[in-house]
This record gives structure tokens, C-alpha cells and sequence, in this order.
């Protein structure tokens, strides 16, 4: 038996070798929460987890999502803030990786951070949260910098998902207003299930 390579040989029933190959181990982690396989070579480690702001007005989102962040060893809370007032604060003087913030806070738009986040942490990403999907919406985020643009109401919705997705380079967007845009940019779409099914381009 030769174990040199990580091989192994060994004769079968008619005198022939067989050789048997080991798979090296993969360098990645199972989490729980989606996505379940997580390499080593990503941002967003157990030991080095991506740092999230979360600003939006409501106490019970900002729970909801805090604590779907804190419960995946990758991504943790740095910060939160209920206003815009206390978001600018907040980026300008706490050090963060990622910013969730509402399309819609008491004291004005979320849109208006974006801004004074990338300008305090260049590196740093930003997703939108919003109850509504308007095209428009999601738009206008995109043209002022964010990576992301998350409806809280879709049942796809998954916050650790989407703060990883960005932080590696990738964009997040609710799935079905991501299908919408691209219609709108006239790409072709299939509307529908089913026999029904077509294929429409929208210009």
C-alpha cells in the first residue's frame, strides 16, 4: 500500500491493483442558516465574523433581525439605530462591515446613509430594507452605492444570506423584484407556471 499521495493500492479478485483515492478534506464549514456549506477562503468566519449596523425605525424589526444575525457564528450585530440621526452617528463612529438600514425611517430616508457610510468606511456595503417592493426604490439604491435591496415581507427574505452575499462581492435582491428589473431592462423573462407559461420581452 502506497500512502504517499493519499492513495491507497491494493490487489482485487482477479490480481489487478485497484487503487482507491482519497478526497482531500474541504477547508469549508456547515452552518445552520443558508448557506449551510461556508469555505474558508469567504469573509464571515466564526472567528472573524462580518460586522452589521442595523438602523431601521421599528424596535421589533430591528430585533427580528438583530437577532437572526447574532444566532450565525459568521455575521454579528456592531451596532443599531432607531433614526437616521443616530445612523449617521452610528457609522461614523463604530466600525462595521455591512449596513441594513430601512428605506423608510421616522426622521427621513434610509437612502440618505448610504452616502455618509461609504464615505466613513469605503470598503463597506450597504443593503436596503424595505416593506414595499418598488422597482424605483431598489433602483435608486443601487445608483447611491448599495448592494442590496431586500423586501422584509418576502417569504425569502434571510438576513444572514444577504449580509454574506454582499460582503463577499456579491449583490442581494429579493427575488422577485430582481425578475422584474430585468424585464424592465428588456431582458427576457418567463411570466408565469405552467402551461400558461410565456416568454415576454419588455422594453
Amino acid at each position: 500500500m502506497d500512502e504517499s499521495n493519499g492513495n491507497a493500492a491494493s490487489l482485487g479478485a482477479a490480481g489487478y491493483p485497484v487503487i482507491t483515492t482519497r478526497a482531500p478534506a474541504a477547508a469549508a464549514a456547515t452552518f445552520a442558516n443558508a448557506p449551510y456549506l461556508w469555505p474558508s477562503s469567504l469573509s464571515g468566519q466564526p472567528g472573524a465574523p462580518v460586522r452589521v449596523h442595523v438602523v431601521d425605525s421599528d424596535p421589533h424589526v430591528r430585533g427580528v433581525v438583530a437577532r437572526e444575525l447574532m444566532s450565525d457564528p459568521r455575521t454579528v450585530v456592531a451596532g443599531q439605530a432607531a433614526s437616521l440621526r443616530e445612523g449617521r452617528r452610528l457609522v461614523r463612529d463604530v466600525a462595521f462591515d455591512v449596513l441594513l438600514v430601512d428605506l423608510e425611517l421616522q426622521d427621513g430616508s434610509g437612502l440618505e446613509l448610504i452616502g455618509p457610510a461609504k464615505n466613513s468606511h469605503s470598503a463597506a456595503e450597504a443593503v436596503v430594507l424595505s416593506q414595499a417592493e418598488r422597482e424605483d426604490d431598489a433602483v435608486r439604491a443601487f445608483e447611491l452605492g448599495a448592494a442590496g435591496f431586500v423586501t422584509k415581507s418576502s417569504w425569502f427574505v434571510n438576513y444572514v444570506q444577504a449580509v454574506l452575499q454582499v460582503a463577499n462581492g456579491g449583490a442581494s435582491l429579493t427575488p422577485s423584484l430582481s425578475r422584474r428589473l430585468l424585464a424592465r431592462r428588456g431582458i427576457r423573462v418567463w411570466v408565469g407556471g405552467g402551461p400558461g407559461s410565456e416568454l415576454i420581452r419588455v422594453r
